[in-house]
């Protein structure tokens, strides 16, 4: 199946942005102290990008919708969004 991948961070609504940013925030405060110990200590900011949106953690401890909006985004742009919403997560 060839997905849509023509959504950009600039076609979301501020609700949808916030849907994703709550489902990545619920998200993190799942994984986040695997993710510490698998970095040994403080991770970068794009290893919690990647932790965040790698084997669709996002339905599994956020919200389905909101994986289902990042699927329809190419790999760069949900990169950009996350970049974005995890500032000051670390």
């Amino acid at each position: 199946m060839v997905k849509n991948l023509k959504l950009r961070v600039s076609d979301l609504s501020e609700e949808q942005v916030k849907m994703i940013q709550d489902a990545a925030q619920k998200t993190w405060s799942t994984i986040a102290a695997d993710v510490y110990e698998l970095c040994d200590g403080r991770p970068s900011q794009s290893e919690v990008i990647e932790f965040i949106l790698d084997a669709d953690r996002i339905a599994m401890y956020g919200c389905q919708e909101a994986q289902d909006l990042l699927h329809k985004m190419s790999w760069a742009q949900q990169k950009k969004l996350m970049k974005t919403l995890t500032q000051n997560w670390v």
